[in-house]
């Protein structure tokens, strides 16, 4: 049966957009006419990777990238209220639920989040605190994935993870985005700002995929 079902959401993706470049989901059923309340943490935006190779390429990209760290904070935070609210209204369009945006978010806040004690306790609180029966946790992170010549340019993506959670801080359901690559120099604000605003335009294929 999960095999079918995992299937069937791969057909989906190669048949509805074009628009993601990468898509993986791990499903976990769960009955939707059990739930009433759900509570979306915060949008996070982990730390930026960034590429190691071409080395000395790199480097100067790089270079660049913490030389605006400042101005970037700003934007990933600003671009975390956006998202929250956005996911916040699709959630609610698509499940006809109560959705209600945490006022706090989980102590971690590396890319790849462990289902260990630790978030287990963390989504264990979070549901008590907002009386809800699935918890939504949503990921982010800017990944730079190519420089170009001198470190000139270099090709940039927003990856992007959804987790679902029940009350006893189990696993209801994964989906995964990472967008097109976006080339820009590395101060560029305005484009980096443009790929943390993805959420915006992809994030209704993580909606689709889990409710």
């Amino acid at each position: 049966m999960k095999k079918a079902i995992l299937f069937s959401v791969i057909l989906f993706f190669m048949s509805s957009c074009s628009t993601l470049k990468v898509a993986i989901v791990d499903p976990h059923p769960y009955d939707m006419a059990q739930v009433q309340n759900i509570v979306l943490v915060p949008v996070v935006f982990s730390e930026r990777q960034l590429a190691t190779l071409p080395l000395i390429d790199a480097a100067v990209y790089n270079s660049g990238i913490r030389s605006t760290a400042e101005e970037q904070a700003e934007i990933m935070k600003n671009a975390s209220v956006e998202a929250s609210q956005f996911y916040q209204e699709a959630i609610k369009s698509k499940t006809g639920k109560n959705v209600i945006i945490a006022k706090r978010t989980l102590s971690e806040t590396r890319y790849d989040i462990k289902d260990d004690s630790e978030t287990i306790n963390s989504v264990k609180s979070i549901a008590t605190e907002y009386k809800a029966d699935l918890v939504v946790i949503v990921v982010s992170r800017v990944r730079t994935v190519g420089v170009g010549l001198f470190g000139i340019r270099g090709g940039n993506v927003l990856d992007a993870t959804m987790q679902l959670y029940d009350i006893n801080g189990e696993s209801s359901g994964k989906a995964v985005f990472t967008s097109e690559t976006i080339s820009c120099g590395s101060k560029d604000l305005d484009s980096f700002k443009e790929i943390c605003d993805l959420h915006l335009a992809l994030g209704d294929e993580l909606v689709a995929l889990l409710f």
